[in-house]
């Protein structure tokens, strides 16, 4: 007879090994070149896997995830900070070309022009780091022992499954489920408030903490619970959004004083700089507070019920019916 945990661990086998199988293929984007989007896959890729090992614990030796963990969070970190900049960078311009489109602005550029050439050199001096955080989970070869650890389950998930494996699943993940929930209805508070930019960040995290587990156990949920998925995105997305700004509305301002300070004391072309970058201030606190009232009013006239008592409500039917 086939154990409980054995049904569950194979299922956290076919879903890890879905993962797996794109990080593998994307590796060799990031040592051949700096593709923003290779990039952006990778660091997704590992978040979801750093995000959903926990929730397969269970089912691997402590010493292994410890290990585990530690190195993706390796990546992930390393991964994070190039898409970031790559963001910033494309951002910027598109924002430098509308710039100078707009006839009602005199100013040309320049300063968008300074600061995308500085986050461009950020950007170069860190692909080494990059490079070798890559290139440690290959050589310790992370993922394929991840691989071969769950391979012992050799499941293949979903097509050997049945309505009681289906419950067996859920019963073990819906604890991390409405985990996720608690945390994100404790984090929302700060949704009311507008100048909590510590609280917007959180509810942020918990939001993508909630939406990788909802993702994990998505074959086993109801239907339903896809399009309450897809609003999780879309808050995170929105609460990311806002993290940009707030990003740079605190960082321009320090950027000024150092390049004027630095480089640009007696310079002809230091107001012209100066007012770009006053500008890209501006213009991010106002997009800052589209942002927000988007993302409070999404929260407070659907996805806070849906994910607070529909989705629970949801799971609880589907465990009594399987």
């Amino acid at each position: 007879m086939i154990k409980n945990r054995e049904i569950y661990c194979t299922y956290g086998t076919w879903y890890q090994n879905k993962m797996l199988r794109v990080l593998i293929r994307l590796i060799p984007s990031i040592h051949e070149s700096k593709d923003p989007e290779g990039v952006h896959k990778m660091r997704v890729t590992t978040r979801r896997l750093r995000a959903t090992l926990p929730l397969f614990r269970s089912c691997i030796r402590k010493k292994d995830y410890k290990r585990w963990i530690r190195e993706i969070k390796r990546v992930t970190n390393a991964l994070g900070r190039a898409r970031d900049l790559d963001v910033q960078i494309e951002f910027l311009m598109d924002f430098r070309d509308a710039l100078i489109e707009n006839k009602n602005i005199p100013d040309s550029g320049i300063g968008i022009t300074v600061l995308i050439s500085f986050l461009s050199d950020e950007r170069s001096m860190i692909q080494p780091m990059l490079d070798s955080a890559v290139e440690r989970i290959v050589k310790k070869e992370v993922i394929q022992e991840i691989k071969a650890y769950f391979r012992r389950y050799n499941g293949l998930w979903p097509s050997n499954s049945n309505d009681d494996a289906v419950k067996i699943v859920l019963k073990k993940g819906s604890p991390f489920i409405l985990d996720d929930i608690g945390i994100l209805k404790k984090k929302s508070i700060a949704i009311f408030d507008p100048l909590d930019i510590r609280g917007h960040h959180a509810m942020r995290i918990a939001a993508k903490k909630l939406r990788y587990t909802l993702e994990a156990f998505q074959v086993i949920l109801p239907l339903y619970a896809e399009e309450i998925e897809r609003g999780v995105k879309k808050l995170q997305d929105l609460l990311g959004e806002v993290h940009d700004c707030d990003v740079w509305i605190h960082d321009l301002p320090h950027f000024i004083s150092d390049q004027h300070d630095q480089y640009w004391k007696e310079s002809e072309e230091w107001e012209k700089i100066e007012g770009d970058i006053n500008y890209l201030i501006i213009n991010r606190k106002e997009r800052r507070e589209e942002l927000y009232i988007e993302a409070r009013n999404l929260w407070s006239s659907f996805l806070c019920q849906q994910i607070t008592e529909r989705l629970p409500s949801l799971i609880k039917e589907r465990l009594n019916k399987t």
